[in-house]
């Protein structure tokens, strides 16, 4: 039996072995769906916290999943939820209640994890923050990473404050086992981490980012995504 990857342009679907198959989470083709899978690795959900349509987040990362999911057959299925529905807590474990503050994305993997956690023979991953050239156009690191490659002028709000982060490859590599799992990062000074991605380029961070006050948008910008 094959291993599925669902999310073929996750920041994800980039660090699994080269013979995986790897498909869109968009239009997805009838033959996933009649044929048996090891593992499948569910890595797409909607993560723009910066669009105005709420209804998005329940309707691609709850309903839509759910669709997905229940019309799979497999031996075992792992999902990425995240780490932030702990937010409000400095010290958890997975059989920690969820504690976060709430937004429309939060709530919608909270219930979509519950659903998940409660299917037989799953797995469901709760990373920190990744980041990796692959981050897409509209979160922080997408607008830093686009600066570098194309030597582009960006405007930045805030970003001197303390994340846990890791990289995608390091999430994929605790991708694998029976038990649910958080996937910790290190804790880093995110305008520092942004410094040193200019500077190991060969770039002048001063050249090229321009701060602003623009409040939380670059912080939630930062939040993980497919």
């Amino acid at each position: 039996m094959r291993n599925l990857v669902i999310g073929s342009t996750s920041q994800l679907a980039h660090y699994f072995p080269e013979d995986y198959v790897k498909i869109s989470s968009r239009d997805i083709p009838r033959w996933v769906f009649t044929g048996r899978w090891k593992n499948v690795y569910v890595c797409f959900a909607e993560q723009r916290t910066f669009i105005d349509d709420t209804d998005v987040f329940f309707d691609i990362n709850c309903v839509y999943t759910k669709k997905v999911i229940d019309g799979l057959k497999y031996e075992r299925l792992y999902y990425y939820s995240t780490m932030y529905l702990w937010n409000v807590l400095d010290e958890f474990d997975v059989d920690t209640p969820f504690n976060y503050h709430k937004t429309p994305y939060i709530e919608s993997k909270e219930e979509i994890t519950r659903y998940i956690m409660g299917k037989t023979n799953t797995t469901v991953l709760f990373p920190c923050n990744f980041n990796s050239i692959y981050r897409k156009e509209g979160f922080l690191f997408g607008k830093v990473f686009d600066s570098i490659k194309n030597k582009r002028k960006i405007y930045l709000g805030d970003t001197n404050f303390v994340k846990e982060m890791t990289h995608p490859r390091e999430v994929v590599g605790e991708s694998f086992g029976a038990e649910h799992k958080i996937i910790h990062g290190v804790m880093v000074n995110v305008n520092e981490v942004i410094r040193g991605l200019y500077s190991k380029s060969g770039l002048i961070y001063g050249d090229y980012v321009i701060e602003v006050n623009q409040g939380k948008e670059d912080l939630i910008g930062a939040m993980l995504d497919d």
